[in-house]
């Protein structure tokens, strides 16, 4: 339902990627089916499904280019979860609509002009995060999203998790170690 949130927590191995895994369609699973809005999601392809998943991983690296700066990373975002061509994803429009966003999650779009790769851990996983979150999935999937990351950096992503889930109204499951960030959550 919309604004749902569940927190899986359990021991390292218990399988909770895996399943996030499973519903992004990163992994093949064997049985059931992958419902989300009444539709069936198991024989989409991955990239198909990210135009209704947004998941953002606990290690920001593992979904952003370093050598690039933080705007052609947007762009092979939007390549990857639409089936958009370079031109598009780099159109002022794009450009506009990626500004918009930023500004809108409180971040100084001068980061745009950055390499990935010279930003801290904190801001490279915010900005992760707005690139997961840059069109209105139909859930959230977060895989310990903190875990890497300072006090400081950690309470700002969860403000800003809690503040897209509420204002977009979507459903999210969380993965996470931590007792206290659950109850945040």
């Amino acid at each position: 339902n919309e604004n749902d949130k569940i927190a899986l927590m359990g021991k390292n191995g218990a399988g909770k990627s895996t399943l996030f895994n499973i519903i992004a369609g990163t992994l093949a699973h064997d049985e059931g089916r992958i419902l989300l809005d009444k539709h069936i999601l198991n024989h989409m392809h991955a990239s198909q499904r990210a135009q209704h998943i947004a998941l953002l991983k606990q290690d920001p690296k593992t979904s952003t280019a370093s050598s690039l700066s933080v705007f052609d990373n947007f762009a092979l975002a939007i390549l990857k979860t639409k089936k958009a061509r370079l031109k598009t994803a780099l159109s002022p429009r794009t450009k506009e609509a990626i500004i918009n966003h930023i500004k809108n999650l409180g971040l100084d779009e001068r980061l745009l002009s950055r390499e990935m790769g010279s930003l801290s851990g904190g801001q490279r996983q915010i900005i992760a995060f707005a690139m997961a979150t840059l069109h209105r999935p139909s859930l959230l999937l977060l895989d310990e999203p903190t875990a890497a990351l300072d006090e400081e950096a950690a309470n700002l992503l969860m403000k800003l998790v809690k503040r897209f889930i509420s204002e977009w109204q979507i459903p999210a499951v969380m993965i996470c170690h931590d007792k206290e960030l659950v109850e945040q959550f």
